[in-house]
């Protein structure tokens, strides 16, 4: 294959869940439009600098979420007839902060590395126009995406005992304390409700900070359990959790088993940069979404439709409440988002979209 043909990608680690969710995917549709990808992971000092001198040997570089540094835009602009940058996170900004300022030295390298590609991947709208903001010449986007297949849709049963009275007698003594917030008090029926939450344990920080709307959940549902499926454990005051390691093969498995997906984000600048993945593969699933209204998540679920908008820790409870009675509720928003997860997110649907951007800018003058 001549040198023309081919597209140098360079990443971090090939092994990163970025890199497997909005590049690994692509490689095989690129090949049969033409375009060979060879796939590197970033090196380090000589190695570096003969890589990415290297990139003269190809149509162009394809640059996944690294920024660069002064020598390496340097080097790059020197050797790369073409560069595309490719990003999913709010990289300006630091992870746990609420301030509303890029990080001084990440926006310097961003600005330098946005200002040096010919086209910019960005996976959501937030991330887009902060890549106009900071000088993109031009900018498509493209979600992240899944292969839905993998993935096995819930079939909703009712998760209650029909004999459970969930209109209580008040003058019954309850053999467990009222919810402190409330005073209100829910029998506990024969079968559990789970939600469901799937991470890593760089983002399960965040699900840490609605640790008191957890527990509310658990003080008003009884009949309500949590399953995080991460590298990592979660431990709550009251409500029970199921913590499970992740596994590729088991994912699928381990959320199908939930009657409920849930995606808690903070309002911060970073946050309204995430490209909800986790919300993706609930509604691949064909759970119902409860979710914070933040970045992409607002986008994705649709409120009332498959799944609700929570503003508070109040309208939290209101929202799995509805959820946890009423299993048609649940049938009837999973089948809604599995039905537009398989019409927009699918790789088979994003597929022609990248490589109609990246074959495009390669192919321009």
């Amino acid at each position: 294959m001549s040198a023309s043909q081919r597209l140098l990608v360079i990443t971090r680690k090939i092994d990163n869940p970025s890199f497997r969710q909005r590049i690994q995917p692509y490689i095989e549709p690129l090949a049969a439009r033409g375009i060979e990808c060879d796939l590197q992971e970033l090196e380090k000092g000589r190695g570096r600098r003969a890589q990415l001198k290297s990139a003269r040997d190809y149509l162009g570089v394809w640059l996944h979420k690294k920024t660069l540094t002064v020598m390496d835009a340097f080097r790059l602009r020197r050797s790369a007839k073409k560069v595309i940058y490719e990003f999913d996170d709010a990289i300006v900004f630091r992870s746990g902060s609420e301030s509303p300022d890029p990080h001084p030295l990440r926006l310097k390298r961003f600005r330098r590395t946005i200002g040096l590609a010919n086209l910019v991947i960005a996976g959501n709208e937030v991330l887009a126009d902060l890549a106009r903001e900071y000088g993109a010449k031009e900018v498509t986007v493209i979600p992240t995406g899944l292969d839905t297949s993998r993935y096995i849709p819930k079939v909703h049963e009712p998760a209650l005992d029909p004999d459970c009275d969930t209109d209580q007698d008040t003058d019954q003594e309850p053999d467990r304390e009222p919810s402190p917030d409330t005073d209100e008090y829910h029998e506990p029926c024969t079968e559990q409700v789970r939600m469901v939450w799937i991470g890593s344990k760089s983002t399960l920080k965040q699900l840490r900070l609605f640790g008191e709307m957890l527990d509310s959940i658990s003080w008003q549902m009884p009949d309500v359990i949590l399953r995080v499926i991460a590298d990592d454990e979660l431990v709550t005051e009251t409500l029970p959790v199921e913590n499970l390691a992740w596994s590729r093969d088991d994912e699928a498995r381990m959320l199908n088993e939930c009657d409920i997906g849930i995606a808690p984000l903070p309002d911060t600048p970073f946050a309204r940069g995430k490209c909800a993945f986790k919300v993706l593969q609930y509604m691949a699933t064909g759970l119902p979404v409860v979710t914070s209204p933040v970045g992409a998540n607002a986008e994705y679920v649709t409120d009332y439709e498959s799944g609700f908008h929570a503003y508070d820790d109040h309208h939290w409870t209101e929202c799995i409440s509805q959820l946890l009675y009423d299993h048609e509720l649940r049938a009837t928003q999973g089948a809604a988002g599995r039905q537009r997860a398989v019409e927009e997110f699918d790789f088979k649907v994003l597929a022609p979209k990248v490589c109609d951007a990246i074959v495009g800018v390669l192919e321009s003058d």
